[in-house]
Formats: C-alpha cells, structure tokens, sequence
C-alpha cells in the first residue's frame, strides 16, 4: 500500500471517528461529563485531519509539478 493510499485509509476511519462523535452528541443521550469528553476528542480529530489535509495539499502541488502524481 502505497504511503498516500495510507494516509487516505487514516483520514477517513478518523472522519468516521469524528462523524460518530458527533452523532452521539446530537443525539443529546450523554451525560455531561461524556459530552465533554466527546468534543474534547472531536476537536482533537478536526486538529489531526486538518494536518493530514495540510500535508497533502504541500505534496499534490509538488508531485504534479514533478510528473509523478500522473506517471
């Protein structure tokens, strides 16, 4: 598997992760403290997917520069 096939699989169990955070809080079923504890996670999720979003968009431009994201 390739490393951007890689990081692709990560992105996306992470936003399955983030959208199931927050379904349960829409769902309004948690208690305070677990509310909490589910935003502090989803927040820590956003921070991770931005990052791997960031990285891929510094990498896309360069690749395709360099002929390689079509060879």
């Amino acid at each position: 598997m390739t490393h951007a096939k890689k990081e692709q699989t990560g992105f996306e169990q992470l936003l399955r992760q983030l959208e199931a955070a927050v379904t349960e809080l829409e769902q309004g079923q948690l208690t305070m403290e677990d509310m909490l504890e589910k935003y502090a996670k989803g927040v820590e999720l956003i921070r991770v997917c931005r990052g791997i979003l960031q990285e891929a968009a510094q990498v896309l431009p360069q690749e395709s520069r360099e002929g390689e994201l079509w060879s």
